[in-house]
Order: structure tokens, then sequence, then C-alpha cells
């Protein structure tokens, strides 16, 4: 079931096996379809239609596709094994999972862009989940980047042109990116200013972010505490236009700071750091440099950019 409001009105949609169910102040309307996944496509177009006509999620997303998982090699994939994710393609493959042939398609030595184009098409809901309802406006708010067949990375970026009449929700994108089936296992996020706030205000909690494993922060503002503390198993962390953070994180391991305008401020506690890498579009301070040498029990280079 999803509700949203807009202004004084209110929606409800809810997804009854071959039937979709709208309840508003004028009343209820049932839609039956001809089998459980035409219910489903129907089912995610229709929210899809609410959040272009400006209408607002009141209850949290949830992904209601029902995809196949096999615990013990998932569990070992979020672990960081990438072995793993090659026996799972290939558990996927053998049961006629659409994610494992998309995997399959996509680490071929010449991928064939027309099958993977087809197969994206065709399986959109199996692949992409609610997402593959939404149009071009959303999709171009981010990209995605694949390796060993599946989705390792989503950068985030603002982007407008004449052709848009609004800006999707930066929640509802950043919801919809994370939570397609295909990018279950995304290791990376990179973020500029108007995609890094959601993080802690919006997305503290959801599921997506449990397993992030490094962040580029391409955003002038600081590094915030509040948006570290909600990526609990990060362990890089590269700032590409700021030098400051507001707090520390207990596994960060490697650290890339941009410095340019700002001076080198790393604040708070990093237990975990062995690596600084401070790449300089200036001469850095060396009083600057000797500090972060004596603070942090970690190997520093110095990167002429």
């Amino acid at each position: 079931m999803a509700k949203f409001s807009r202004g004084e009105e209110h929606v409800e949609l809810v997804r009854e096996d071959r039937a979709i169910v709208e309840r508003a102040a004028f009343g209820e309307a049932r839609r039956e379809l001809h089998d459980e996944r035409a219910a489903l496509i129907a089912y995610y177009a229709r929210i899809a239609e609410l959040l272009d006509d400006r209408w607002t999620r009141t209850t949290p997303f949830v992904d209601e596709l029902v995809v196949v998982e096999e615990p013990a090699l998932v569990a070992a994939i979020d672990a960081g094994d990438r072995d793993a994710l090659a026996v799972y393609t290939d558990w996927l493959l053998d049961r006629g999972d659409p994610r494992g042939e998309l995997a399959v398609l996509r680490t071929a030595p010449a991928p064939d862009a027309r099958k993977i184009s087809s197969l994206e098409k065709t399986r959109g809901v199996e692949l992409f989940g609610p997402l593959s309802t939404l149009g071009r406006r959303w999709r171009d708010q981010f990209t995605y980047v694949w390796c060993d067949g599946w989705v390792d990375e989503i950068a985030f970026h603002y982007a407008t042109d004449d052709t848009y009449v609004l800006t999707p929700p930066d929640k509802e994108v950043m919801q919809h990116a994370l939570h397609a089936p295909m990018a279950r296992f995304v290791r990376w996020l990179t973020v500029d200013d108007w995609y890094v706030t959601p993080i802690w205000e919006c997305l503290g909690d959801c599921t997506c972010l449990a397993h992030i494993r490094g962040v580029r922060h391409d955003a002038v503002t600081n590094c915030f505490a509040e948006m570290l503390d909600e990526l609990p198993a990060l362990e890089e962390l590269e700032l590409l236009r700021t030098s400051i953070t507001t707090g520390g994180h207990p596994r960060v391991r490697r650290l890339r700071v941009t410095i340019d305008e700002d001076r080198l401020d790393i604040r708070g506690e990093w237990p975990s750091l062995r690596t600084i890498e401070i790449v300089c579009k200036r001469p850095v301070d060396a009083d600057q440099l000797a500090a972060v040498r004596a603070r942090f029990d970690a190997e520093v280079t110095v990167i002429s950019a």
C-alpha cells in the first residue's frame, strides 16, 4: 500500500493480487489486470503518475517486487566477496531470473547492446523495479556505473533543462535508483550539492544505505557528520570539492581530500583510518600537513593536481 497527499487531497493505492485499488475523496476505483505481474506494473505506473503530478508519498518507500534470494551468497557479497557475486549470477541464471541474464550479457567480452536494451525494456520491472516506470527527467538525475554485470556505483547529479517543468523530488529519485534489483549490491555513491543532504534528512531509515562502502562527496558544502552516521559500512571517502569534515567515522580506512580554496580541516574521530591522500590544487600549508601527520596513524600522500 502507498499513500500520497497534495495539499488537502489524499490518495491511497493498494495492489491486491491481479487488481489495483485507488481510494480518494471521490470514492474507490478498482482495476483488474490479467495477471499479478501486469498488476504490479500498473501499480508502479500509477505511482509514477502521482509523483509526476506532484503528489507526495506519505508512507515509507517499499519495493513490493518479490525477488528470489539466496541468503548465504547475498551475505557473502555484502561482505565484499566478488567471487560470490559470480556464483550468485550463475544461480539466478539457472533459475531463469532475468537479473542473471542481464549480468551475463553485461560481462560478455563483446557486450551486445541490442540484447541488453531489449532485455531491459521487456523485463524492466524485474530488473529495475519501480524505476522502470519513471521517465527521462528522473533517469537524468543519476548514472549507473556497472561492474561484474551489476550496478556498482550510482552517481547522483542534479540535472535540469528547458524541457523539464519540474525537477523530481530528490528523496524519491534516490530511493528508486538505490532500490532497483540490479543495484542491490551497489558499493559506491557519488553525490553533489543537491543530493548530499537527503542521505541524512530523508534516507536515515532506508536499508539501501546499509552496504555502501565508498562515497565520492562532489559538493562544495562541508562533509557533514550526519551523512557519515547514516553509512555504517563506509570504508572509503573522497572529498572532491571540500576539505572540511564536521565529524569522523569508525570504519573509514581511506580518505582522499582535495584542497583548493578551503583549508584542510578533518574533524572528528577516525580510528580505522590508514591512508590519507591529499590532492593539492594550491600549495599546501606545511604546518597543516605536519599536524595531519602527527594526529593520524596513517600513511599521508600529497598529490599535485
